[in-house]
């Protein structure tokens, strides 16, 4: 019984003793690590790029914040890249148009009925882009949305409207 205490006091006191270090150490290393953020977002880096660069750049000089900002990075991208131009800096586009494929998405704009929204067709083939670029590695453009009047004939509210050539 008096092992058992014993070792769980031991236990206790390490885990103290590591836990203290540990914010100490993200104490000290999280100035640098802000100042180097901010400077890779001035420099047109996004978020994710930025924190990606703060933890690459620190990791010799700061162990345990370059950790903690890898694995912050990593929650907020989920393990997605993201594969919409519009998300994209201009920087992270540059990088990426030379060697990604540009999908792109093109759908109408029309009634569909009161129960759809008039851009279903664009927002249909957004979304199969979307996951053909995520499977090829591509990049998908903001799409292209084309109209014409068509005549419900269950309704009598028009939505889409055409210009005459008067």
């Amino acid at each position: 019984m008096l092992k058992r205490i014993i070792i769980v006091a031991f236990a206790s006191l390490l885990l103290a003793l590591m836990g203290s270090r540990r914010k100490q150490a993200i104490f000290l290393g999280l100035p640098d690590a802000l100042d180097l953020m901010v400077v890779c977002v001035e420099a047109g880096l996004g978020l994710d790029q930025a924190m990606r660069k703060v933890s690459e750049e620190m990791k010799k000089a700061h162990r345990v914040i370059a950790e903690e900002f890898a694995i912050c990075n990593f929650h907020l991208q989920m393990g997605k890249e993201r594969v919409c131009m519009e998300e994209l800096t201009w920087y992270e586009y540059a990088e990426r148009i030379k060697t990604d494929v540009i999908l792109l998405p093109i759908g109408s704009t029309e009634q569909h009925g009161p129960h759809l929204p008039l851009g279903t067709d664009a927002m249909q083939i957004m979304h199969f882009s979307k996951l053909a670029a995520e499977k090829i590695g591509g990049l998908v453009a903001p799409a292209l949305s084309y109209g014409y009047k068509s005549q419900p004939e269950s309704i009598e509210f028009e939505v889409t409207r055409t210009r005459s050539r008067n």
